[in-house]
């Protein structure tokens, strides 16, 4: 991968009508050099999934290719004889329903869109195509170039009822927080305390007591997204006087450049979904009561709150429930707050959490920070420890304890399970997701072959692929960099 590009996927969550999904992608040039697109797939250069799409440059009469200008937008020269052309299409069967162009400035907009080889008429920039594939050409007579800042493609994937690559992608940068939280209820079903009123005529300080019968109700702040499969619900508790501004937050949107590589199963480029500063984590159960004056003495403390051995479900705080209607292979880009804050993922009907050699990790600390610095890749193997801890897979590179980790986080799920994913002292962030029905999330299942040159080799989600794969591979029961 070049490292001068940064790719920008903007994926945009499926939109259900009955059984049928639109989706969007976004052609666009974020890398911070000049440059040309050139022979082959230019997908991954324009942002695109090149395994989902195809981006086909032609130079046409002109000396050059189509341009990738580091100012933010691609390029269509002019020649007397013929001009650049650029022709997109669907690889997976999808059906290409409309697009919508951005020009660099009107004196730029001299575009032709063409269709089968017929000529597409367009109003503001928006063209209906209906086909999986059109062509973009520069429709100007005099030498003028054609500049895009962005183009928006909307598609009906072909397995729409199905699931799948397209149907349960997520990215969170999509969503308005604005408009999205607005669900509020009470789902701390395990938050038992003493009712804000004075019990008796016990002296104040005899009356801290918990009462099992009674529950302070605290507000939730829930956001949910539902794709074909799956139904995500973002669940923040505020303090018992918090508002729904300091429930939830968009999280810093560069910061994850390195989420975006060749290796990843899941490409995000847009900021995480995050619980707010001061939102209180799930570390403790507590109650409030009041003094004989009727004043508000509290909060105490009445159990540590939450360990693995609780054998209750979290009360309070911020988690995200996953549930899924098929069996298949869930990944999530996370912010991890702290990698020494552990990672819980728990399943919601027995209580129980994964274990750790179930769930694949794999991203990088700090923006990509690592040491030894010189060495540094962009997207490294982690893994959770027994502790539910984080920590790199190679024991050449550290995590600073100190410093926020983004990654993939992958894990088989079942049909009819519902899933929670939290810190229990921190905010968890969430990039989106993607879910793949019947598919397998872990490189632990991956049994070793030893030394055999022809054995099969994975990616770092647990795809099979062929030598011609470039970054991290498994084969032999070892990683190593295919390059």
């Amino acid at each position: 991968m070049n490292k001068f590009l940064r790719f920008s996927l903007v994926a945009l969550m499926a939109i259900v009508f009955g059984n049928v999904y639109a989706a969007q992608v976004t052609m666009k040039y974020t890398g911070s050099e000049t440059t040309n697109m050139g022979e082959g797939n230019n997908a991954a250069l324009v942002g695109l999934d090149a395994s989902a799409w195809s981006v086909i440059a032609d130079k046409g009469a002109h000396e050059q290719f189509p341009g990738l200008n580091k100012a933010g937008d691609f390029r269509l020269y002019w020649k007397a004889e013929g001009s650049n052309t650029i022709t997109v299409s669907s690889l997976t069967g999808a059906t290409i329903n409309s697009i919508k162009l951005t020009f660099t400035g009107e004196t730029y907009s001299n575009v032709t869109v063409t269709v089968g080889g017929n000529a597409v008429s367009g109003t503001d920039g928006t063209y209906a195509i209906n086909s999986s594939s059109f062509v973009l050409g520069n429709g100007n007579t005099k030498s003028a170039q054609v500049r895009i800042t962005e183009l928006v493609i909307n598609y009906t994937p072909a397995s729409s009822g199905g699931g799948g690559e397209a149907g349960d992608f997520w990215d969170a940068s999509t969503l308005d927080l604005n408009t999205a939280v607005t669900s509020r209820e009470n789902k701390n079903e395990n938050l038992k305390a003493v009712p804000e009123q004075y019990p008796g005529e016990a002296p104040a300080e005899e009356q801290i007591i918990a009462d099992a019968t009674a529950s302070l109700v605290l507000t939730d702040y829930i956001f949910t997204i539902e794709t074909a499969n799956v139904k995500l619900t973002g669940v923040s508790t505020p303090n018992s006087d918090g508002t729904q501004a300091e429930a939830w937050r968009i999280g810093s949107t560069n910061t994850n450049q390195f989420l975006n590589t060749d290796e990843c199963p899941v490409k995000f480029e847009g900021g995480y979904i995050q619980a707010k500063t001061g939102n209180p984590s799930m570390s403790d159960i507590e109650y409030f009561f009041t003094n004989g004056s009727g004043g508000r003495v509290g909060p105490r403390t009445v159990e540590t709150y939450w360990t693995p051995e609780c054998g209750k479900l979290p009360a309070k705080g911020e988690y995200f429930e996953v549930a899924f209607s098929k069996a298949g292979t869930f990944v999530a880009g996370l912010f991890i707050q702290r990698p020494t804050s552990n990672l819980y993922i728990l399943d919601k009907e027995t209580i129980q959490l994964l274990a750790p050699s179930a769930i694949t990790i794999a991203g990088f600390n700090n923006n990509n920070k690592v040491k030894p610095a010189e060495e540094a890749a962009a997207y490294q193997p982690m893994k959770l420890n027994d502790d539910y801890t984080i920590s790199f897979a190679n024991p050449d590179y550290t995590i600073n304890a100190g410093k926020q980790v983004f990654g993939h986080v992958s894990f088989n799920v079942e049909a009819g399970k519902t899933y929670l994913m939290f810190n229990p002292k921190n905010q968890l962030g969430i990039y989106g997701f993607k879910f793949t029905e019947g598919g397998s999330s872990g490189v632990e299942t991956i049994k070793a072959n030893t030394n055999n040159a022809n054995a099969p080799m994975y990616n770092l989600s647990g795809q099979k692929v062929d030598k011609s794969y470039k970054g991290i591979v498994i084969q032999n029961g070892r990683k190593y960099m295919n390059k």
